[in-house]
């Protein structure tokens, strides 16, 4: 898994990052084989929610109730408002802020400009599919839908 993209680290001959998304264990961004750093936790799991979504958008009541379940509506969003900020200016100050496409009350990751490896498992890429042991952003309860169709994938491909 990581020779796949270190590689290409290494064969940049643009000025464009190289983005890896690191799903499988705990959730991880690098960029150029450095993680980024997040002013707020909420902040990484908010990208890593949108990862998740495979660039599907998400609104903001949607954000607040994924990353506050058990928090009073109108706070829950305020706080996702702060955090979507936050975000943005992560994403800024590591020269990636592309990677999220951000309109009015919609945010979405652009799945083409990052290598991923969930995204790689699901096109059935042989590096990602053995980089897979069972975990997916193991620090997220809400990711659990998830990993439980990743060792439906598995079985069914009989690994």
């Amino acid at each position: 898994m990581e020779v796949e993209w270190r590689e290409q680290i290494s064969e940049n001959k643009s000025n464009r990052p190289i983005i890896y998304v690191s799903t499988f264990g705990n959730f991880d961004v690098l960029v150029n084989g450095e993680s980024i750093k997040f002013e707020r936790s909420k902040s990484k799991e908010l990208l890593a929610y949108l990862v998740d979504r495979k660039g599907s958008g998400a609104t903001t009541a949607e954000i607040a109730s994924v990353l506050w379940e058990d928090v009073e509506r109108k706070k829950a969003t305020n706080n996702a408002q702060q955090v979507i900020s936050s975000l943005m200016r992560s994403l800024k100050e590591a020269e990636i802020k592309d990677i999220v496409i951000k309109k009015w009350n919609y945010l979405a990751i652009n799945p083409t400009k990052v290598i991923c490896d969930y995204y790689a498992f699901l096109k059935g890429e042989s590096w990602a599919i053995n980089a897979y042991m069972g975990e997916y952003m193991s620090q997220y309860s809400w990711a659990e839908m998830t990993t439980a169709t990743l060792q439906n994938k598995m079985k069914i491909n009989g690994k």
